[in-house]
């Protein structure tokens, strides 16, 4: 399509093609851009416009979704390192001012672990030498994000519109951008924490330096914080106070009881919601255009009978609902060694003791989790014919020697499901509100269970931006992970590069992702 753009054919249109047009269009800006810049030197439309030349642009904008990815894990931890240093006392101010620097240097160089894990993804990775919209799909929606944090809205809808141009699941990522970025305003406005629990403690629940060995407990510090909170607001007795901080920390210790977490939780929704009220013009009035996104797509669907353009009988949205616990597994292989950190497997171990405190309950719950995921296996395993027929994708190998080869293997599988979801879940509580997982998991299942078709990269923004909001890991476990990236990429690369095989129609295929 970009090739007859080039040409003026700007009416023409491939009926096989069932995203928007965006990444044709950015694809012509780069070849007439490159023609004017190059064309003394003999270079004309005809190179700038081939494909090897096209691909360069991916590869340009892979090395941009890098920085992106960097900019947007620095300007995370430095809006929850300032949260936090909001409700510390003068004496913890003082002495974070003289270790501000080292905090720096250290939050630059967590970001930058973090981006090199999202740019050596291995379904990051690989696209980025192909004409594959993925690239510039995940690069607006991290501009998006970039500029949603440093207060743009109006620039993040004009990114979030050139990221749904690219791919229309999209939509669904912007609004739930837009959505995050509104709790953020309602709770710094509230002075409420990323606790659910909590009404004005810190709002991230783990600093980036908790990998210290001298940090104090997770628990011990939002309860002081959220102490030292109230009592500067001057709205609490010292009894309520004492009342508040035992709703913080009971979720977070072994002493929590159910009912404390849901007395507690539910009283911050309710600060929440109210604070939404009272703050409802001015989040229209600075999200209006970002709200606007979602809405007008989803009128355009109704309009167009569907999501996607063209070919619609092999991408018919379908209620596949495997789709999503096939991410967890996904999630998992490729992030499982990032849960390996300090405020993740506390957070996981409290959860795992609150949980504990009601064994009946914790038992019927976990049967039940694992009974609807049976369920899902059960009813919900849908075959795309491409995944039998297409042999060029390593699904196809993935189904036929593991999935296809068993039914029992399918179901061995459920617990995986379970665990990656449940870590998931503990890794982004550490730093985010209890709504905003919410939000991501209601995203993720939106998103990926109308997909017939099982692709890993589909998988490839929701583990980017749950690795982007989690707390950042130390330098050795990322080091561990992109080792484990460059093996997998160079092994990919070199199959799909030497091991190229011939159809029965006499074409030429390639192994990829």
């Amino acid at each position: 399509m970009t090739q007859q753009y080039c040409k003026g054919n700007f009416s023409t249109w491939d009926p096989k093609i069932t995203t928007f047009p965006g990444l044709y269009v950015l694809g012509v800006m780069y070849a007439w851009v490159s023609y004017l810049l190059l064309g003394w030197t003999g270079v004309g439309l005809e190179v700038t416009c081939s494909g090897p030349y096209l691909r360069s642009l991916n590869a340009l904008l892979a090395v941009v979704t890098v920085q992106l990815a960097y900019a947007v894990s620095c300007e995370l931890q430095q809006i929850h390192a300032d949260d936090s240093s909001s409700t510390s006392s003068q004496a913890a101010k003082q002495q974070g001012a003289v270790n501000s620097k080292q905090k720096q240097q250290q939050q630059h160089r967590l970001a930058l672990g973090v981006a090199l894990v999202v740019g050596l993804l291995p379904t990051q990775f690989f696209f980025a030498f192909l004409f594959y919209t993925d690239i510039a799909s995940l690069l607006f929606l991290l501009l998006a994000e970039l500029v949603l944090l440093r207060h743009r809205p109006y620039a993040a809808a004009a990114a979030g519109f050139a990221a749904i141009s690219m791919r229309q699941t999209n939509a669904v990522w912007v609004a739930f951008l837009t959505g995050a970025a509104m709790l953020h305003d309602v709770i710094k406005h509230a002075g409420t924490s990323n606790e659910p629990g909590s009404i004005c403690s810190n709002s991230f629940s783990r600093s980036n330096d908790s990998h210290d060995a001298n940090n104090s407990s997770h628990s011990s510090q939002l309860s002081s914080q959220h102490v030292r909170c109230r009592a500067r607001q001057g709205k609490a007795s010292g009894q309520e106070q004492q009342q508040q901080q035992e709703q913080v920390q009971g979720p977070l210790t072994r002493e929590a009881k159910p009912q404390q977490v849901q007395h507690s939780s539910s009283s911050g929704l309710k600060q929440l919601l109210l604070t939404v009220w009272q703050l409802r013009y001015r989040l229209l009035l600075d999200y209006w255009l970002l709200l606007l996104l979602p809405m007008a797509f989803c009128v355009f669907v109704v309009w167009n009978g569907g999501i996607t353009l063209g070919d619609r009988a092999a991408h018919a949205p379908a209620t596949h609902l495997m789709q999503p616990l096939y991410f967890a597994m996904f999630f998992l292989a490729n992030a499982g060694l990032l849960l390996l950190q300090k405020p993740v497997l506390e957070r996981t171990h409290a959860a795992l003791s609150v949980i504990g405190r009601s064994p009946v309950v914790a038992v019927l719950g976990v049967f039940g989790i694992l009974g609807a995921m049976a369920l899902c296996v059960t009813k919900y395993s849908l075959v795309h014919p491409y995944l039998t027929a297409d042999n060029r994708h390593y699904t196809f190998y993935l189904w036929r020697k593991m999935f296809a080869k068993h039914i029992a293997v399918r179901y061995l599988l459920v617990p995986v499901y379970a665990a990656g979801w449940a870590l998931l879940v503990f890794a982004l509580s550490v730093t985010q509100h209890g709504l905003w997982v919410a939000a991501f998991i209601v995203s993720c299942w939106v998103t990926l269970a109308p997909a017939w078709l099982l692709e890993f990269r589909y998988f490839t923004v929701p583990f980017v931006l749950a690795v982007l909001h989690m707390p950042p890991p130390p330098r050795a476990l990322s080091l561990l992970v992109l080792a484990g990236y460059c093996c997998v990429n160079a092994v990919t690369l070199w199959v799909f590069s030497k091991r190229p095989y011939t159809w029965a129609d006499g074409s030429t295929a390639r192994f990829m992702w």
